[in-house]
């Protein structure tokens, strides 16, 4: 019985061994490419004038599509904080079509997300998914001036509380310096947005690791067929999940077994869709509204599935991606001194970021209104 019990407890720490190497190496992977992602997200928070995206607002050109497009492509906003942009947005004149397509490109992609698909999959996969993001919104945009009679009406909803209109008072009044504007970037992204993504990244880290130490499933064929895409866009539509965080969860999925096409679903659906916000879009831009860019959001992902699987399978003649992911256990990785100090840095960032969220959650004023609320 003894020997039993050791054989046991031997085998446990074998895997609970396994599981904390595998989640320290998706950490010590990410955290450089995290870090610059976070800073870049900062500045052009900052240093992007409102005016560029207003004066694009209320017309019929497909132009201005196009553009708000393209500026809500880099931006780092998650699906939390996206209604509240979306919604002032709206109030200051866009069309539910604009608006459509500012809430679908937003999400599924920003600075950060696309610096981690380079740090866990490859520059295709970096450039495709912003690319797809664009295609996504675009046709959300059109199929919103196409078959929603109610595209240029103005719908009526509460904006978000006291710190939003503090946010618009210090951009719209008061102009800082570019040095105070430089500080006012680094704490928006080291503050501001990580505490946004803290949890999730972290969930998305522990996830990827459980995975990589426990799934070594034959996944390949049925994800790689219509029906697997098809789970997987069920799967991925009423997940919430920040485009960060889905991206070591992706690359785990695909070593694991799983076709990349079928990553690309999640990668698209799961930062832009979500059962809270499809709740709220519904009273926003209406059920028709709602239901258009799910529709644009789902059909963009299933057409990029087999365009990336087309790539890596036929063109590349590859049967899993040799992404940066199946090398987290080379010395390179884990015996850098670069990786460590980042991961050093990004483990300080993020615990003083769980400490924030856990004092806001529990021991702040609950008169005071969210920004994200």
């Amino acid at each position: 019985m003894d020997i039993f019990t050791a054989c046991i407890n031997n085998k446990g720490m074998q895997i609970l061994q396994s599981y904390f190497l595998s989640f320290w190496n998706i950490f010590l992977l990410s955290a450089p490419y995290l870090l610059i992602g976070l800073l870049l997200a900062g500045m052009i928070h900052i240093f992007l004038p409102n005016q560029l995206i207003n004066k694009r607002l209320g017309s019929h050109k497909f132009s201005n599509l196009l553009y708000l497009a393209a500026l809500g492509i880099p931006l780092p906003l998650c699906s939390c904080s996206i209604i509240p942009a979306a919604v002032a947005l709206k109030k200051k004149g866009a069309s539910i079509a604009e608006t459509s397509v500012f809430l679908i490109a937003t999400p599924e992609t920003g600075v950060d997300s696309i610096s981690m698909s380079l740090a866990f999959m490859d520059p295709f996969m970096a450039i495709i998914r912003p690319i797809f993001a664009l295609i996504s919104a675009l046709a959300a945009g059109v199929m919103q001036k196409m078959f929603n009679f109610k595209n240029n009406q103005l719908v009526s909803i509460q904006a978000g509380g006291a710190c939003c209109q503090r946010e618009k008072k210090e951009t719209d009044i008061y102009r800082p310096a570019f040095i105070r504007k430089l500080f006012m970037g680094l704490h928006y992204a080291f503050f501001d947005l990580l505490d946004d993504i803290a949890i999730w990244l972290l969930l998305g880290f522990f996830l990827s690791a459980f995975i990589q130490a426990n799934f070594n499933s034959q996944m390949l064929a049925f994800s790689g067929t219509f029906a697997g895409k098809l789970g997987v866009l069920a799967f991925s539509i009423p997940l919430y999940i920040c485009a960060s965080a889905s991206t070591p969860l992706a690359a785990s999925l695909v070593i694991s077994g799983f076709s990349p096409g079928a990553a690309v679903i999640f990668l698209l659906c799961g930062p832009a869709t979500n059962i809270t916000n499809l709740v709220v879009l519904r009273k926003f831009i209406g059920t028709r509204g709602m239901i258009i860019n799910l529709m644009s959001v789902s059909l963009t992902a299933l057409a990029a599935s087999y365009l990336v699987d087309f790539y890596y399978y036929s063109w590349l003649s590859v049967t899993v991606p040799k992404w940066q992911f199946a090398n987290l256990n080379s010395q390179e990785v884990t015996q850098s001194y670069f990786l460590l100090a980042c991961a050093v840095i990004l483990m300080f960032l993020m615990a003083k970021s769980l400490k924030r969220i856990v004092h806001n959650k529990f021991f702040k004023n609950k008169t005071a209104e969210n920004c994200c609320g």
